[in-house]
């Protein structure tokens, strides 16, 4: 049997089993998530505010399933860059929301991840910015987001962040609001903006992350919840009610 016609047949029989094909560009997309790609690129607003192509977007994966470790990188298992688009945990779906509304093509969304999710854009287990402090702060440093969380409002905190497995503990100085000042900020939050959940728990900064939206009057998050199973929409005060947190840091994705 001719080479060609072999990997063929192995191909279909694989995409019959559900099995995630992924070429050899280190995007781990596979045949489906390309057809998902380019449906959300088109059914972007195309000369719209970065913040109205965000909403357009997470409208369309809500319902997205939850995946647990989405990323394929490890202490033994060389890292790759991975843009799959049939399901996200909380940061993975920020990352690919934030890479989708700066893209118009499968190569840009794959250099937007990768510079969001990596120190300096080099894709590797220890350049991963595993924290979310880490991640924001090297984003705001680059310019992809601007940091809200300024001012007379805001407290300050060591953390020993400990728990990455081969990732050399440090100390990080995160500044947040407290958890009972969310009434008193949400006149500065717009459509868009990203929030992270600071955690008393030791040896970690945050514990999830989303992006805010107004609907009417109301604040909403949408996120990858892992109590849901899938990509939902929730009521920001209920979510705040319910929810353990020291309190959150905001920030805004550049235009």
């Amino acid at each position: 049997m001719p080479a060609f016609v072999s990997h063929l047949l192995m191909l279909l029989i694989l995409l019959s089993a559900g099995v995630r094909v992924q070429d050899a560009d280190g995007g781990g997309l596979s045949i489906d998530d390309r057809q998902r790609l380019r449906g959300l690129l088109a059914a972007k607003p195309a000369n719209a505010a970065r913040r109205e192509k965000i909403r357009r977007i997470t409208d369309l994966l809500l319902g997205s399933p939850y995946i647990v470790r989405p990323l394929s990188g490890s202490p033994v298992q060389a890292e790759r860059l991975v843009g799959r688009l049939d399901g996200f945990d909380c940061v993975t779906f920020v990352e690919t929301v934030l890479s989708l509304s700066r893209s118009r093509n499968e190569d840009q969304y794959l250099s937007a991840l990768r510079h969001l999710r990596y120190l300096n854009g080099e894709v590797g287990y220890h350049t991963r910015l595993h924290y979310l402090t880490d991640w924001h702060n090297a984003n705001v440093a680059r310019g992809e987001l601007y940091d809200l969380t300024r001012g007379a409002l805001t407290v300050q905190r060591t953390k020993d962040l400990t728990v990455v497995e081969e990732i050399p503990p440090h100390v990080a100085s995160i500044r947040y609001f407290p958890k009972s000042r969310l009434s008193l900020v949400k006149g500065m939050i717009r459509d868009g903006d990203l929030i992270y959940f600071i955690t008393s728990r030791a040896g970690i900064d945050t514990s999830h992350c989303g992006l805010l939206f107004w609907q009417g009057e109301n604040l909403v998050i949408r996120h990858a919840s892992r109590s849901h199973q899938s990509v939902i929409e929730a009521d920001l005060d209920h979510f705040f009610a319910t929810t353990p947190m020291l309190g959150f840091i905001l920030a805004r994705p550049a235009d």
